[in-house]
């Protein structure tokens, strides 16, 4: 009888979980530096997380986090050729796996060429291939095209017009190049980000101080599927340094873009950057806050369904203090807006947005201290009105933790629990720990010191609801490895 309503409390506990709108805090990484690009959704459900990871001393690798809904890490692996590698932005090919883009250093003469990796859902590599010319070559966006294939912008500095030019790129499904396209002056010119519209047109923008005023202005084009240009403009004022990092297509075919707009006499003030243009590309309105006393930035923007923007990256002038993530909602005639920020005293930034299917978004960024190591990818999972009420949640990578002998596995008996439970570890230690238990969702209910005797701990759970809990155990000596247990 007792299993038979064991298996209903977690039947019920399931169906709560898949109509309750999920939020959660986590960072993930390995020893050293570890910093998130984006988070794009997994086969059979969950989320894949992509970053870069960069020992204490070494170079950059490809880091890939698969976690569950709730944000528990699952399994994580390391891209690494033998050389630097970076990621810079990842789209999701649904059901079939995973287009990487980013840059790899060739050599001293002729430094960076730009780098495509194709995986599996499982973030296997499948093949890998580099583009560039007789010197630095960077990609920084990527799209998947309706043939399976990729379009992806960046920056050139081979044999280019000027300094830079901004870098267009169409191949096949296996990488080969069906086309490239240089877009440039005679100064600087870079394309950081892309976006499919109607009609297999797409557009790109970036940066320019080639056209327009003296200053760098906002470069922003429309051009077909098969790379021919259909119109190019560029915006800026005299005394500002406009940078675009972030556009997408909106419900009207027109395009919204995100950035950081800086004053060139005082050039110590960043403001964050929005433009509106419509689907020939004339200007709609943009918004330049001169009004903030300090720094902040978009790396993110998209539209949702009900019309209103979304936009993430940082802010210095609202939160917990230092450089905080921010994400923000606002209407499309600028009339309202709401939002929230996540930090503290330290560096916390986003460098994606995306939008989930139960009407909420995922964060993904950084964090140089809610983390356990130098920094950490840092993933924030929010509700349609861009609340959490979780706590944070820290992982270590998996393949480190396996091989790291101070790793500590629980054992929990009884399990499932009634009054109390017993915490076994793999190791004898006479140590008080701090013992976190947290929901499903990843909210925090429990948190406090308990003694180790050998090794082995008692934990009273009888003031614990009837569910499933995932708990962490950590010492400032050793690393910790979550384990579920039920609670009767």
């Amino acid at each position: 009888m007792k299993k038979l309503y064991l298996v209903k409390i977690i039947c019920l506990f399931l169906m709560q979980s898949m109509y309750a709108q999920q939020t959660f805090k986590a960072t993930y990484g390995v020893s050293g530096f570890n910093y998130g690009v984006a988070t794009r959704p997994a086969a059979n459900g969950g989320f894949m997380a992509f970053g870069n990871r960069t020992g204490v001393s070494g170079n950059s690798d490809i880091y890939c986090v698969r976690i569950d809904s709730v944000g528990f890490l699952q399994y994580d692996k390391i891209i690494d050729f033998g050389n630097l590698e970076v990621a810079t932005d990842v789209c999701y090919i649904k059901d079939q796996g995973y287009g990487i883009i980013g840059y790899t250093y060739v050599s001293a003469e002729k430094g960076y060429d730009m780098l495509l990796i194709r995986t599996d859902t499982a973030c296997n590599v499948l093949w890998s291939k580099t583009y560039g010319g007789n010197d630095w070559d960077m990609a920084y966006s990527i799209i998947s095209l309706p043939d399976s294939g990729f379009l992806f912008c960046g920056e050139t500095y081979s044999n280019t017009a000027g300094q830079n030019d901004g870098f267009l790129c169409r191949t096949n499904a296996l990488g080969d190049t069906i086309w490239t396209k240089k877009v440039g002056g005679s100064g600087s010119d870079i394309l950081y980000a892309l976006d499919s519209t109607n009609n297999n047109n797409f557009y790109a923008a970036g940066t320019t101080d080639s056209y327009g005023a003296i200053d760098k202005n906002v470069l922003y084009m429309k051009f077909n599927i098969d790379g021919d240009t259909l119109w190019a403009k560029q915006m800026g004022g005299a005394g500002q340094n406009e940078k675009v990092f972030a556009a997408s297509s909106t419900l009207d075919y027109g395009l919204v873009m995100g950035g950081v707009s800086s004053d060139t006499v005082a050039n110590s003030i960043l403001h964050h950057y929005i433009l509106r243009v419509d689907s020939v590309g004339n200007y709609l309105w943009h918004e330049i806050p001169f009004w903030l006393p300090r720094n902040d930035e978009i790396q993110s923007i998209h539209q949702r369904s009900d019309s209103t923007f979304v936009y993430a990256g940082y802010t210095e002038n609202f939160g917990g203090g230092g450089k905080d993530m921010l994400v923000y909602y606002l209407n499309n005639d600028m009339s309202e807006r709401y939002g929230n920020t996540i930090g503290n005293l330290y560096t916390e930034s986003a460098t994606d947005v995306i939008f989930t299917t139960d009407g909420g978004c995922i964060l993904t960024g950084n964090t140089d201290h809610e983390g356990l190591f130098v920094n950490d990818i840092y993933v924030v999972k929010l509700d349609s009105v861009l609340n959490f009420n979780s706590s944070t949640m820290h992982f270590t990578g998996v393949e480190e933790m396996n091989h790291q002998e101070e790793a500590v596995k629980l054992h929990v008996y009884p399990n499932p629990a009634d009054n109390y439970t017993n915490i076994s570890l793999n190791i004898n230690l006479n140590v008080y720990a701090q013992c976190n238990i947290y929901t499903m969702q990843g909210i925090l209910i429990y948190s406090k010191p308990i003694r180790f005797v050998e090794g082995k701990a008692l934990l009273q759970t009888s003031s614990f609801a009837a569910s499933v809990y995932v708990i962490s155990i950590q010492t400032s000596e050793v690393k910790f490895e979550n384990c579920l247990f039920i609670k009767k």
